[in-house]
């Protein structure tokens, strides 16, 4: 029924808004993410028609897409909001945040089939993945990686290189870019690099409108 969709909404804007909260530094990040993946799917659906979604699947990846980092809550705050770099060891821990997300989306009472939930488990476990492979948990590669994580992957990645970061300098927009189509075909899936190309300008607007630099 739309109440019961109307809560869900609810509850998902709830989780994420946790999510920020515990993940501090980078406010509007989820806005961000969840502005860039539709974005990303529009461009990707008017590039390749045939590979379109369904309407109801793609705001569900949309929608879920918030829900990428829920397993920081697995994850000690000396690593989560570490200003530095990780150490290996830290970063083993940090890994964890993917197998920590899937897990708390495997309950029995959440069903197989559901669009919103099984873009959540897919998002919360594989946007990490690697089209060459070389990604984590499961080092899964090319099309074994759900569309879903492979286009938060994209989104992440762009939102990631152009936050501040204490250990290097602020990029531009067009340095960011150049980084991500540096890993067209390896580290991403290359046809969504082509759409996040064609989708520049949207792109460029978003980051003018919501920087973050001033989270």
């Amino acid at each position: 029924s739309m109440r019961a969709l109307a809560a869900r909404d609810a509850f998902v804007e709830m989780f994420s808004a946790l999510i920020e909260y515990r993940n501090q530094p980078r406010g509007h990040h989820l806005d961000r993410i969840r502005t860039g993946v539709r974005l990303l799917l529009t461009a990707y659906r008017a590039l390749y028609p045939e590979r379109a979604l369904p309407p109801a699947q793609e705001d569900a990846i949309v929608q879920a897409s918030v829900l990428h980092d829920i397993g920081a809550v697995g994850v000690p705050d000396s690593i989560l909001l570490k200003p530095g770099r990780l150490t290996p060891e830290e970063y083993d821990i940090m890994k964890k945040h993917t197998a920590v997300g899937a897990a708390s989306l495997s309950s029995p009472a959440l069903p197989e089939g559901d669009l919103l939930i099984d873009a959540a488990r897919a998002i919360t476990a594989s946007h990490h993945e690697r089209w060459d492979g070389s990604g984590y948990p499961e080092g899964l590669r090319g099309e074994q990686i759900p569309l879903a994580a492979r286009a938060v992957a994209v989104c992440d990645v762009l939102d990631a290189l152009l936050g501040p970061r204490v250990y290097r300098r602020e990029m531009s927009f067009d340095e960011a870019l150049s980084s991500l189509v540096d890993g067209r075909g390896t580290l991403f899936d290359p046809d969504l690099i082509d759409a996040l190309l064609s989708a520049r300008q949207a792109f460029e607007e978003l980051y003018r409108a919501m920087p973050p630099a001033q989270d």
